[in-house]
């Protein structure tokens, strides 16, 4: 950059961040009410001056390679949600309350947003989130406030409540502010190991790759854009000072901590970090480091624990532990890999971040291994809650506070596939090779449309789908039982113990059809009466498979009836070998009932076998119709409550001819009419 730019570049970068700044100050008067003429000239404004800082060489900070940053964060601003909802409302009753009636009773509170309002155990108004939230959100409050006083001043009718319009919009934009300063600084964090290229493509990943976009503007009003800012603030200040013999910069860097945990509790797995880096090389005075680090996260966690009493009462550990759904079953490989917002399934790029982690051993193993075990405590500490998925979040949203650690391996990823080139293209080489040796197949066997026929992508991909679910059902044997389930609970994930009542196209003899229940030998053809569809059995035994995801206890209701003339049938279940109970099936229509225990059930593929005590043709040897013994019309499944006990006997029940209605709780799988 020449002498003569210099000047005119760092002018314009000025005007860049000042503009920026109206620009958010505009959100929140256009959610307000205002033009939205005034949004559009500061954003048009601000994008003009970055461009043109730019084009004269650069500023201070702003160049070439930050301003698609710049420019994302500019377009994405109108995008932002401006008003409160979820969880977003008790982490603001909190700091109105504080700021604007200067106590704890949130009762008008709530009711002034119209929220449902959370209660404890003492019948009062509370909230079960951390103060963080409320804590970033109070310096835009407060200003958000004295321009409503100057508003009201100048005529414009806008109540100075705490509630209206600007408070909401101003609280929701600094949620959008936090995520995307904490973009920047992973930006400069990563610009300290690797090239600004790899810096930019990194952060522009995090924003479009993964939820952050998504909490940052969709749902503002939740934690998660604050939690990325300090966690991310955490982090590079742990970064920059982890040699630091300065006592004030490890209290500082456990204030910013203090934040952090008061923010998500959960980022407090972070505080890891500075520990286990200082406790590896034990430098001198590395005890009064980790002591002076530790100040902000201990006077941080007193001061909630006050707020909560007070807002609880005395036992609010074990209350906020409820209310929070903490409990203490692990569900690792559901965090990581279910089709219920998992980690790596909802989110690929976070698998290639914890990949490039490992990959870290190899450049620095003091910095990888404390990042690795924050992960690792994440991934324990989320796996251990009640809600594990996250609740109704946008994919594995509680880990987004480690969003810094996961640029620092997806950039070692980059980096590694950038000094091997030919990697990259042997795996798409290979990816397109896999899809065409299934498309191979899917043409031969016309499982979309005739060879002569054309074959659009949306049924292509789905048939790409079926086809490899069929071929990991027929590996079932073959693959270990909790590798069967994970695969086949992202590729198709249709479980008789999970989801909706279910029709089943089943073919003789034949287990590669429709799950969550399959028929194996000893079947005839489907067949139907009255409207009513069912298959008769072929001999005594007859055998099916049934997918179950989670074992418990369950009740089996097998509709059935006699074919045996005149003659009701015993009817002996066995499950996995053991059997579950023998009832009687009378001649007409009629729901015979087993207790499962969940000892005999496994995770996977599970054998149900019906054994008759007799058949037509072996009671009769004249009997020249069919060899069968029975005719089913559903099997059902209904889990049962812990509250519930008896032993695990058969009845039958007789409910009635031709009605196939499970009762509330019970997953449905009906042999259909082909």
């Amino acid at each position: 950059m020449s002498a003569v730019n210099r000047p005119f570049s760092r002018t314009f970068e000025t005007s860049a961040l000042v503009l920026g700044g109206l620009a958010l100050v505009a959100k929140v008067a256009v959610a307000s009410g205002a033009p939205m003429t005034w949004l559009v000239a500061t954003l048009c404004g601000a994008a003009v001056a970055s461009l043109l800082t730019v084009a004269l060489g650069g500023g201070r900070w702003l160049e070439a390679y930050r301003l698609p940053l710049v420019l994302v964060a500019l377009w994405s601003l109108p995008d932002v949600y401006p008003k409160l909802g979820g969880d977003g409302y008790e982490y603001y009753v909190v700091a109105r309350s504080v700021l604007f009636d200067h106590d704890l009773d949130l009762t008008n509170d709530f009711a002034g947003l119209r929220a449902h309002q959370v209660v404890s155990q003492l019948g009062e108004a509370t909230s079960r989130t951390p103060i963080g939230v409320g804590l970033l959100w109070t310096p835009a409050l407060i200003l958000t406030h004295v321009g409503v006083k100057f508003a009201r001043l100048v005529g414009v009718d806008v109540p100075a409540d705490g509630f209206s319009a600007p408070y909401q919009a101003a609280a929701t934009a600094t949620t959008f502010l936090c995520a995307v300063l904490a973009l920047f600084l992973v930006d400069a964090v990563l610009r300290r190991f690797y090239s600004r290229a790899i810096a930019l493509l990194v952060a522009l990943a995090l924003w479009f790759a993964t939820p952050l976009r998504f909490y940052a503007v969709v749902n503002p009003f939740m934690s998660h854009g604050a939690s990325v800012f300090s966690a991310t603030s955490f982090v590079c200040l742990w970064l920059a000072w982890r040699r630091s013999t300065e006592a004030w910069r490890w209290i500082v860097l456990g204030m910013v901590g203090g934040v952090m945990t008061l923010v998500r509790i959960q980022d407090g797995v972070l505080l890891i970090l500075p520990l286990v880096d200082v406790g590896l090389e034990r430098p001198p005075g590395w005890v009064r480091r980790s002591g002076a680090m530790l100040m902000g996260p201990v006077l941080a966690g007193l001061l909630q624990a006050l707020i909560w009493a007070r807002l609880w009462g005395s036992d609010f550990i074990a209350d906020v532990g409820q209310q929070n759904l903490v409990a203490h079953r692990l569900n690792v490989m559901g965090v990581l890999f279910s089709p219920r917002h998992g980690l790596f399934t909802w989110t690929p790029l976070w698998g290639a971040a914890v990949l490039g982690l490992l990959l870290w051993l190899r450049r620095d193993r003091h910095l990888a291994l404390p990042m690795i075990l924050a992960f690792s405590l994440a991934v324990f500490l989320n796996s251990s809650m009640g809600d594990w998925w996250g609740s109704d979040g946008f994919g594995q949203r509680r880990f987004l506070g480690l969003t810094c650690l996961f640029a620092l391996g997806v950039a070692e990823v980059l980096e590694h596939l950038l000094a091997r080139p030919l990697l990259p293209i042997a795996l798409i080489l290979g990816a397109l090779a896999f899809w065409n040796h299934q498309f191979a197949t899917i043409y031969n066997r016309q499982m979309v449309a005739g060879k002569n026929e054309s074959v659009t992508l949306d049924r292509l991909a789905s048939a790409q789908v079926e086809l490899l679910w069929r071929s990991v059902l027929a590996w079932r044997n073959q693959l270990p039982a909790w590798l069967f389930v994970l695969t086949y609970d992202n590729l198709k994930g249709v479980w008789v113990d999970e989801g909706t009542p279910t029709r089943v196209g089943i073919g003789l003899d034949d287990l590669n059809s429709e799950p969550p229940l399959f028929l194996g030998h000893g079947w005839r053809p489907p067949a139907s009466e009255a409207g009513v569809g069912f298959r008769s059995t072929w001999g005594r035994k007859s055998w099916l498979t049934v997918l179950l995801k989670t074992p418990a206890d369950f009740t089996l209701f097998v509709r059935a009836r006699s074919e045996v003339p005149g003659q009701a049938v015993a009817v002996r279940v066995d499950v996995n070998e053991v059997s579950v109970g023998e009832a009687e099936a009378p001649t007409f229509w009629s729901d015979l009932e087993f207790r499962v225990p969940s000892a005999t059930l496994r995770p996977g593929l599970n054998q149900l076998v019906l054994t008759a005590d007799k058949t037509a043709r072996a009671l009769d040897p004249t009997h020249r119709a069919k060899n069968t013994a029975l005719s089913v019309q559903l099997l059902r499944f209904r889990r049962i409550p812990a509250s519930e006990t008896g032993i695990g006997t058969a009845v039958s029940s007789g409910r009635g001819e031709g009605r196939s209605e499970a009762p509330d709780g019970t997953i449905t799988a009906t042999p259909p009419h082909q």
